[in-house]
């Protein structure tokens, strides 16, 4: 019963925030810290004591660590502080974050006090939305050095081998248990205790009220009941006075939020069918969120019928699969990107992120709307800067609306009916999707839900994922006077070597190639003659093989992607790129080829060397460092991580 009793309450203080010990015990969330770094942290901290040139990271660690577990105690007792209070609050991190950023490359120590100035990042996540995410996140960003570490580890004699090894080990098992530990008991980040004091005033290990005495089993469930009831008639509104919050909360949302996009839709003529799709979609989501105080979780199949006009909302747009030449290809992409954010609604996990990643993933869309409409006239061009501005500010509003009272996802009333009917949807905008395509969604969606009903595993997100799982034929347009793009190829359907032949004539080489949104893995794309410029942008596993260049061959964000010129190219830009492979033609290398790259991870150069038998393969730098000084210009270097 005991066992039972703890799970329940561990329970109960995740669903509710926690807080109060007003009985003086300590809190479940300070307990399991303490477990953690007894089990976890302080093995780190003697794989550091090991070498006296990193014992200073053993005392950085232990400073760290355990005001961590002070401001853990806090938030079980004290308001939530305001920002300057926080971060003053917080300043022994803050201290131990700063200092181990200040790393000597030539020190011997070098490559774990660069990983250790990664992984103790991690607890930024006492100040985020979520916890496990943000360790995670500085976990994969400590790795680089870490195996610099264990190259270190291989070229030398016991013991220094196993302690530069369990250095490695004892570094990646922390952050990974500490990632545990967040996911368990701060999912969405601290919860402070609502009405509590201040944090300037906060004693650690000062708990108001003494323990009276071991409480009795039915104590402790009481305690449990009343806590969770209070959360219910907060979330619920179930007092019989108005809307409850959270649908008060979505029509404050929708009023200053999704009407003002809406407004900005309809003051272009080629929006206007964004504008009718963002109405019904987000009207939906206000029925979504209603029926969750008066229905109980519904059956993933009629969770799904009911969410029909979203779903049917987002295969619409994604079928309009538009061209790049088209006017309004960067507002119906950067729309088709930012509906998707509505996936969150049937998500388990932290809505926020998705939510915001939606908007991120529309930002390069939403650039260009802004470059566009710069020498458009003004009434067009306020209109344009009205849809970036109300499109932005309705991805902010969702998430924070997400936050507050759904941090966790869509919670149900237990003791409510079935989901209420869905009305018929509204007239389809001026332009309808293309039957195939939307066909098919439906028939892939159908066989996700009968999956679901089978036990299988849900999709996360359910009703839009599959219809984005749809590979599409790819284009290519030649319709422009000297373009060509080549979009959307798959390499699920795509099989063979896509050839696109240009030639060598006048027009040619006046001809630039887009090659946008194609994805591998292992998709060819060849481009025969000489052109005059080629753009590789948001391209996955894709490779490109070309004969000729006489200007730039561009890459915009793309992932994986190998690029081969076969006679001629002197000059590229690698931007936004994540492992990008170039290998440079024989006759440009003999004389000089240049590469600009930005924002741009794991970028290599590869030719051949003087005697043409072998390959030569250079990695280019991804760090810069620059020193400032008063009266001297600025000089910039680049910094090569394991220099000695």
């Amino acid at each position: 019963m005991d066992s039972l009793i703890a799970r329940l309450e561990a329970v109960t203080f995740k669903v509710t925030g926690g807080g109060g010990c007003d009985d003086g015990e300590m809190p479940i969330t300070v307990s399991e810290w303490n477990t953690f770094y007894e089990t976890h942290a302080q093995p780190f901290v003697d794989a550091c004591n090991k070498f006296d040139s990193t014992k200073k990271i053993a005392v950085a660690t232990e400073k760290a660590l355990k005001h961590a577990c002070v401001v853990i105690e806090a938030a079980t007792q004290c308001a939530k502080p305001d920002q300057g209070a926080f971060l003053k609050f917080l300043g022994p991190i803050v201290d131990v974050i700063t200092a181990a950023q200040d790393v000597d490359n030539r020190s011997e120590s070098f490559p774990q006090e660069k990983a250790f100035a990664e992984a103790i990042q991690c607890l930024n996540w006492l100040m985020a939305d979520g916890s496990k995410s943000v360790i995670m996140a500085q976990l994969d960003a400590s790795d680089f050095y870490l195996s610099k570490v264990l190259v270190k580890a291989r070229d030398s004699e016991s013991p220094a081998k196993e302690n530069l090894r369990a250095f490695v080990s004892c570094l990646k098992t922390m952050l990974t248990e500490m990632g545990e530990y967040g996911n368990s008991f701060h999912k969405t980040g601290l919860i402070w205790k609502h009405g509590g004091g201040s944090v300037a005033d906060f004693k650690p290990g000062k708990r108001s009220g003494p323990a009276a005495g071991p409480k009795s089993s039915e104590d402790r469930l009481q305690n449990c009941l009343s806590a969770l009831e209070a959360h219910a008639a907060k979330m619920g509104g179930d007092d019989g006075e108005g809307d409850p919050p959270c649908v008060s909360g979505f029509n404050d949302f929708f009023t200053a939020s999704v009407q003002p996009f809406i407004d900005a839709c309809n003051a272009l003529e080629g929006t206007k069918k964004l504008g009718n799709w963002a109405e019904a979609s987000f009207k939906h989501m206000g029925n979504v969120i209603k029926a969750t105080t008066t229905s109980k979780k519904p059956t993933p199949e009629a969770f799904m019928a009911f969410l029909g006009p979203i779903a049917k909302s987002i295969g619409d747009v994604m079928a309009l699969n538009p061209m790049k030449s088209s006017e309004w290809f960067n507002h119906e992409t950067s729309f088709s990107e930012g509906l998707q954010s509505l996936n969150w609604l049937c998500m388990d996990g932290l809505p926020r992120p998705y939510i915001v990643g939606q908007g991120e993933a529309a930002d390069f869309y939403l650039t260009k709307i802004l470059t566009v409409g710069k020498d458009k006239p003004d009434a067009e061009k306020a209109a344009y800067r009205a849809y970036v501005a109300s499109f932005k500010k309705l991805i902010e509003a969702q998430a924070a609306f997400a936050v507050e009272f759904f941090k966790t996802g869509l919670t149900w009333n237990p003791k409510g009916g079935a989901l209420p009917a869905v009305e018929a949807p509204a007239a389809a905008p001026e332009e309808k999707p293309k039957p195939a395509i939307s066909g098919a969604a439906a028939a892939i969606a159908a066989a996700q839900l009968s999956k679901a009903a089978a036990g299988a595993a849900k999709p996360k997100p359910k009703f839009a994922l599959p219809a984005k799982a749809v590979p599409t034929e790819g284009k290519i347009d030649r319709s422009q006077q000297n373009k060509i793009f080549i979009e959307r190829y798959d390499a699920k359907l795509q099989k063979e070597p896509l050839v696109v032949d240009v030639g060598t004539g006048e027009d040619a080489q006046k001809t630039g190639v887009f090659i946008g949104n194609c994805k591998g893995p292992d998709l060819c794309i060849q481009i025969k003659g000489k052109v005059k410029n080629i753009t590789i942008s948001n391209c996955h596993q894709c490779g490109i093989v070309f004969d000729n260049c006489i200007t730039t061959v561009e890459m915009i964000g793309s992932k994986r992607c190998q690029v081969q010129a076969v006679e001629l190219a002197g000059s590229y830009v690698i931007d936004k790129c994540d492992r990008t492979q170039l290998f440079l033609a024989d006759k440009s290398v003999a004389e000089k080829v240049v590469a600009y790259s930005a924002q741009s991870t794991s970028t290599n150069i590869l030719h051949t060397d003087p005697t043409g038998e072998d390959q030569e393969e250079h990695a280019v730098p991804d760090q810069m460092m620059s020193v400032f000084k008063r009266g001297v210009a600025p000089v910039h270097e680049v910094v090569i991580p394991d220099a000695e």
